[in-house]
Parts: C-alpha cells; structure tokens; sequence
C-alpha cells in the first residue's frame, strides 16, 4: 500500500499538470471499486470543470473540482498515471479523467481496493476523514501528543500504536520501523510504556524519515505484487536507504548486529535486537 510519502509523491507530481486546467472528459471502465463504488454521476459532476486545488490528508488525495472534491485512495495496490492522450489505457484503468488537450490521468488499481469518491462541501466532513490522527509532517505533529494519547491504549505495542491512523495519519509498515530504529523504540515494547521524552525522539524520527523519503520520491521495492511507482512512471529512490525495512539478517548500519524479523499484527517487523531493546 503506497504511504504518505508515496501519496505526496504523487500529489506534488500531478499539481502542475492539473491545477487551473478543465477535466474535459471522465470515462468510468470498472465503477465497483470500495466505499460504495465510483459515483454514477461523476462525469456529470465534474465535465467541464475546473481543478483548483490537490492536497493530501493522510494517505488520501483531495482533488477541489467543481462544487466539491474528488477523494482517491489507492487501497493494496492503486496509483495515478499521467499519459499523453494517444496512449492506450491498460487492463486496470478503471476511471480516467481527461485534462484539456494535454493529459489523461489514469486511476489504476489491480486489487479494486481502492477508492474513487466525490465529496460535497468540507472533505473532512466524510466519515473517512474524521477520524484521522495528526499529520506526522506538520509542525504541530509533537512526543507529547504522542505521550498523551499512549496513556490511554493499556494493550497496545508501539509499532502497532503509531500505525493506528486514528493516531498518525498515513504512517504505514515501512515508514513505522524505519523510524522505530532511528528513535531506538522496540516495535514489541508497550506503547503506555513508553517514556514522555523517548516519544519526542519518536516523533523527530517520524517527520525526518517521512521527510527524506518524500524527498527521494517515496519507496519502490520490487518484491512488492505492485511497486510503487510515481504519476509519470517513475520509481522511487528510498529503497536504497532503508535501514532495516527487509533487512532480515544484513547487519545494523550502526552496530554490526542481524536485523531481525518478526510478525505483528500479519505483517513483518524489522529491527535491531541491540539498538532496539526490549527491556
């Protein structure tokens, strides 16, 4: 699932080419995608209107067309392309916006788990904005507010904590123990366990490697079914720097020790058993 890194990849990637120009066409191939489905309205909604603004919220896309917002999320295995308008579509372009006489953009998406919605009125208004957490690349994102809402999970590891979008919003698998080993933190250790001053070195962890890897146009791996891969078909370059995500077994960039590997929650967690103590 492409994280926050990979979604302003995206965001920043496709900002040129959309905003201030008219979607001229919308062409819907497969609408049973999740949340509902495409609305069977949307060409109707949004023809011939202009985008004015594209953001993010967590690991979802805002585009402000119209009256109201289109609200994208790319689910296991989505992303946008942006082609010129003599190339064919692929088997997983289910909807597809044409922008003026320059470009098409393309939601691709093999699983169908993702999300083609539109939002009248305050985007952060829709049941599945509400709730988000703080976004971990703002300014505001703090260990104590961390600290603060860790005292109120009694039974929750860490790695699983900050996962938890209702915590942090867009955080996901890779992000989370690369940001555990630069903080220190055990994936394994309780989240309410966790001292006031360790979660400030926490949060300092998260905003610089979201930051880096945003900067190196987010994670491709290759031993993933659908690698990332940004609006223009490029890959991202993060890979080349993770510490420990798929590290099982290289030794610590800082100690020399094996990564290890372990199962949380149905997915792997990387770390240092001697960076990263448990007690």
């Amino acid at each position: 699932m492409p994280e926050l890194p990979e979604v302003e990849t995206i965001v920043r990637g496709i900002e040129p080419h959309l905003v201030d120009k008219r979607i001229t066409k919308v062409t819907v191939r497969e609408p049973s995608l999740r949340h509902g489905g495409v609305p069977e309205n949307l060409p109707e909604l949004i023809t011939n209107e202009t985008v004015s603004s594209i953001s993010r919220r967590a690991k979802y896309i805002l585009i402000k067309v119209g009256n109201g917002h289109l609200l994208l999320h790319f689910g296991m295995s989505g992303s946008l392309q942006l082609c010129k308008l003599n190339v064919e579509h692929e088997k997983h372009d289910h909807v597809e916006f044409q922008i003026e006489q320059d470009w098409i953009l393309r939601f691709r998406d093999p699983r169908k788990f993702g999300c083609v919605l539109y939002v009248k009125g305050h985007p952060y208004s829709h049941r599945l904005l509400t709730n988000l957490g703080k976004e971990p690349i703002r300014n505001y994102f703090s260990g104590s507010d961390l600290y603060k809402a860790s005292q109120r999970k009694k039974t929750i590891e860490v790695k699983n904590f900050i996962m938890d979008e209702k915590v942090v919003a867009g955080i996901g698998n890779i992000y989370v123990s690369e940001s555990l080993h630069d903080a220190g933190i055990h994936p394994e250790k309780q989240a309410n366990h966790i001292s006031e001053s360790q979660y400030d070195t926490l949060a300092k962890s998260i905003k610089k490697i979201l930051e880096e890897a945003i900067e190196d146009g987010g994670t491709t791996l290759e031993v993933f079914p659908t690698p990332f891969i940004g609006p223009t078909g490029e890959k991202g370059n993060y890979q080349h720097k993770l510490k420990v995500y798929g590290k099982e077994g290289w030794p610590c960039s800082r100690c020399g020790t094996e990564i290890s590997q372990i199962e949380q929650r149905q997915v792997y967690t990387y770390f240092c058993k001697n960076c990263q103590k448990l007690r």
